[in-house]
This record gives structure tokens, sequence and C-alpha cells, in this order.
């Protein structure tokens, strides 16, 4: 249940317009690109690893990955990527979840022949009020629309003590630089700044790294 006295997340009219648009056209891309790669596994490698790679084992790094940790990644996708990169290192548990049924079909089908599915939990869920309490570290993807109550939920439901890593695409990360600012049961830890083919200028992103108090 999401804070009553909560500082909520919100943006202008224009940017959320702006929000929609890069955001549909980010998904787009993506997709594309994960069905072609449920195909054909070096098309993944050359993308994935060409663009965001880096940027995500820069992530692991600042948020200090533990062996004991159990993670949940919010907004998958039909290659859910981050899980992926993730499993390689020893960590006992990974749910991977998207809204879409048929996102997450096409998601559990790669992660099977990953051969990862002992490694990879694959959910359809709503973000804006999965149970979060099993979870140590959340990552939050930027193809998911934050102002649905997602970050909100986040900050009011994680448990004490979780990382939290939150991407949003850059015209966006100074209303969630201000939106975490002003949230008392919390700690921004570090924020990156990402650009990598294809997201160069505003289709770049920023990675917030917070902890819950």
């Amino acid at each position: 249940m999401v804070d009553p006295n909560l500082n909520h997340l919100s943006y202008p009219p224009l940017i959320r317009v702006v929000n929609k648009t890069i955001k549909w056209y980010i998904n787009s891309y993506w997709t594309i690109i994960d069905l072609l790669s449920r195909t054909f596994p070096v098309i993944s490698k050359f993308f994935y690893q060409r663009s965001i790679n880096d940027a995500y084992q820069k992530e692991h790094e600042a948020i200090e990955l533990k062996k004991n940790d159990n993670i949940l990644h919010i907004g998958c996708g039909v290659f859910p990527y981050s899980a992926i990169v993730i499993s390689e290192k020893p960590h006992h548990q990974i749910v991977a979840i998207d809204r879409s049924k048929t996102i997450t079909r096409h998601a559990r089908q790669i992660i099977k022949n990953y051969e990862l599915d002992t490694r990879i939990t694959i959910d359809t869920g709503n973000a804006a009020s999965y149970d979060l309490s099993p979870f140590t570290v959340i990552i939050l993807s930027s193809c998911v629309d934050l102002t649905g109550n997602v970050l909100d939920h986040i900050i009011s439901s994680a448990t004490p003590g979780t990382r939290i890593i939150v991407r949003e695409l850059r015209p966006m990360s100074k209303y969630i630089d201000t939106y975490l600012k002003k949230q008392s049961t919390i700690t921004l830890l570090h924020r990156y700044g990402i650009f990598s083919f294809p997201f160069y200028s505003i289709l770049g992103w920023d990675s917030f790294i917070i902890k819950k108090n």
C-alpha cells in the first residue's frame, strides 16, 4: 500500500507526452530486437553487449550485489537481459516481471533456451502492487511508466535496507532526482548518466542507486 504521506511523483503535462513518446519508441525498438534475439542469439550479443552491458555492470558494482541477495527486475521485456547478466553471479533468487502475459511467455522461453530456468523466475505482475517483501535488490527498467504509482509503491513498500536501481530517460530524470531528494525514507547513493549506442542525447538514461532506510 502506498504511503498517503509520500511526496508523489508527477511530470508536467508536456513532459508526460515526451515521456510516453520516447518510451513508445524505445520499447518498440527493443521489442523488435528481443524478438529477433529469440531466433538469432548473435543479435542479442551484438546489441546488448555493445549498448548496455557495461552500463549494467557499473550499476551492479555501485549497488554492491551480495551472494545472498534476492533480486527483483521490474519491466523485464521479451529478452530479460538484466536478469541474464545478474544470473552470471552467484545469487540465490532472481525474479523478473512484466505486466504483459505475452511478453512474459516469450521471456520464459528465452530463459529456458539459455538453461537459466532454475536461476530466474519470470512472473506476470503489476509493479504498482507487487509484493516486494522477499527482495533485497530491486531493478526498475526505464521502459516502465514511473508516474503510475510504481515508484511510489517501491519507496513505500520495500523492506528497509533494500537497494534499488531506478532507470529513467534523460528528459524525465531531473524530476526523478527532485522526487527522490524529497523522500525521507531513502538515501540516494549514486547517479550515473548512460550514453551508449543507440541511447544518445534524449534517448540516454540516468541510473539512480538508492537505499531504503
